[in-house]
């Protein structure tokens, strides 16, 4: 630790170095006055009634309550002290100050790292290991603060930790897992680290097992909780594809002389309006079909419902039957039955993601197996499993 970078550090309206040398000073005449009053055992008692609350100012600090020698080594005041005979009256953080430092130092603790301690304790500083020895003792002694104030560090840990993974058959299936949106990667103690999984990232699930209460899966160096994970990934849904217009039979004349019986929509093939006719617009049709259903004639860049159409000569025809064929009906060819293959199981194998490899599902694999798979939770490796056609 570089001593001068912290005797400079400021806390509250003085460099922690000035702190000390008055804290310092002021105890140090204040031990011996307590010296002194201690060689007269038969001196009364007194009460320092001086209410100033500054440090080293001679004598006892101000707001302790001295009550005498202690020469027969008995203590009979119920008062924190450290058998010197000293008691506190401890009404805010400055007077704690002074009794926490004053009780470190008689109890043969050095008076500078003493008030560095519990000066850094008191502004919200970052105590070393060993300062948090000395304020450990303190609080032990005289009590915690009035007016406790934040520390930018925590104390160091006493107690080691006792959590770490062990195996446990929580879950049998290992193998390929994904995350379900997204995870942390856990060390074998449990504690995050950095890294950060997105959604249907693929883990190989090597073992599962608990850390604490909590069930994890291991996979390589790092370790997952089960409930940010899944079995299948996420399937991407197919967009809806949109009806697009298909040339039907002829059921009116083509060519020109059509017109928009009322002011109307041209469309797309996708039957999505696109722009406005007047009435009496003149259409030349090209073909005739529907759109979701529904017949449309199409034009040269757009189409038309023909339900808004009309010709003055056009008459709308019904397409003849075709002749029923005299022929003798040819005999149907048997259908081939689809063929299936043989898969031999591997390490890390289950069958979600066999079924991955072959485009199936994992019940159809298990449907044409039961006679060799009990549970679909559990198949063996070099296991020979019979797969369906796709």
């Amino acid at each position: 630790m570089n001593i001068s970078a912290e005797l400079g550090k400021m806390y509250g309206p003085l460099p922690l170095g000035a702190w000390i040398a008055v804290v310092g000073g002021g105890l140090a005449f204040a031990l011996y006055q307590r010296n002194q009053s201690q060689s007269t055992p038969d001196s009364s008692d007194w009460t320092d009634t001086d209410t100033d609350p500054g440090v080293g100012l001679g004598g006892v600090p101000a707001g302790y309550t001295y009550t005498g020698g202690d020469d027969d080594d008995t203590d009979t005041d119920d008062d924190t002290s450290d058998g010197s005979g000293q008691s506190y009256s401890i009404t805010d953080n400055a007077s704690w100050g002074r009794a926490a430092t004053n009780e470190l130092i008689g109890l043969g603790y050095d008076s500078a790292a003493a008030a560095t301690a519990i000066g850094v304790y008191m502004n919200g500083g970052s105590p070393t290991a060993t300062q948090w020895a000395l304020i450990r003792v303190a609080l032990s002694r005289v009590g915690a603060m009035p007016d406790p104030v934040p520390t930018q560090n925590n104390p160091p840990s006493t107690t080691p930790t006792t959590n770490s993974f062990k195996p446990k058959a929580t879950e049998t299936r290992t193998g390929t897992w994904y995350v379900k949106s997204s995870a942390k990667a856990y060390t074998k103690d449990g504690k995050a680290t950095s890294v950060t999984r997105p959604k249907d990232y693929a883990i190989i699930v090597e073992q599962w097992g608990t850390i604490g209460n909590t069930t994890y899966a291991r996979s390589r160096t790092y370790y997952y909780r089960y409930s940010d994970l899944k079995m299948d990934k996420t399937a991407k849904p197919k967009p809806a594809a949109k009806p697009a217009f298909k040339a039907g039979k002829k059921i009116h004349d083509v060519g020109t002389g059509w017109h928009l019986k009322a002011a109307g929509k041209a469309y797309d093939k996708y039957g999505t309006a696109k722009a406005s006719r007047p009435k009496n617009y003149g259409v030349l049709v090209v073909s005739w079909g529907t759109i979701n259903g529904k017949e449309y004639a199409r034009s040269v860049n757009y189409y038309y419902p023909e339900s808004n159409l009309y010709k003055p000569s056009a008459k709308k025809t019904t397409p003849k039957a075709a002749p029923k064929s005299k022929a003798k009906p040819k005999a149907k060819k048997a259908t081939p039955k689809p063929k299936t293959k043989t898969y031999t199981v591997k390490r890390g194998d289950n069958l979600t993601n066999i079924g991955h490899k072959f485009g199936i599902s994992w019940q159809r694999i298990y449907n044409a197996n039961k006679g060799k798979i009990s549970n679909p939770n559990l198949i063996r490796v070099g296991q020979k499993l019979t797969i369906p056609a796709s």
